[in-house]
C-alpha cells in the first residue's frame, strides 16, 4: 500500500483545515485522536455537512472544541453545534450532557438505584 499523505491521514485538531493537527475533510481517510463518541459524531456530522455544499455549514471553533475534547466540554454551550448536527445527534449530546450533570452531582437515574 502506498503511504497516506497529510489530506488523508492526520490528527484531530479544531485549530486549522490545514495540517498534520486540522479538522476532517471528505479527502480524509484516517483521522487520529478520536478519544469518544462525541468526537466521532462531530466527525460524521462535518463529513456529511461537506458533501452538501446547498447546506454547507461554516466551521464552528467553538463547537468542535466542545465535541472533540471532553475538557472543553462545558465552556461551550450545545447551540453551538445547532447547524451542525442533526435534531437526533443534539437529543444524544443532551443526554451525554444530563449524564454528566448527574455524575458530577453524585446521583444516578431513577431505576438504577443500588
Amino acid at each position: 500500500l502506498p503511504s497516506m499523505g497529510e489530506p488523508e491521514a492526520h490528527n484531530m485538531a479544531c485549530i486549522s483545515s490545514r495540517g498534520l493537527y486540522r479538522r476532517p475533510s471528505n479527502a480524509s481517510i484516517a483521522v487520529h485522536f478520536l478519544k469518544t463518541v462525541s468526537a466521532m459524531r462531530y466527525v460524521a456530522a462535518t463529513l456529511r455537512a461537506k458533501r452538501q455544499p446547498a447546506i454547507a455549514v461554516p466551521p464552528s471553533r467553538r463547537c468542535c472544541s466542545r465535541m472533540v475534547w471532553p475538557s472543553e466540554r462545558a465552556q461551550h454551550p450545545l447551540e453551538a453545534c445547532e447547524r451542525l448536527l442533526s435534531a437526533e445527534e443534539m437529543e444524544a449530546e443532551r443526554a451525554i450532557d444530563a449524564a454528566a450533570e448527574r455524575n458530577r452531582l453524585g446521583r444516578t437515574p431513577r431505576g438504577h438505584e443500588a
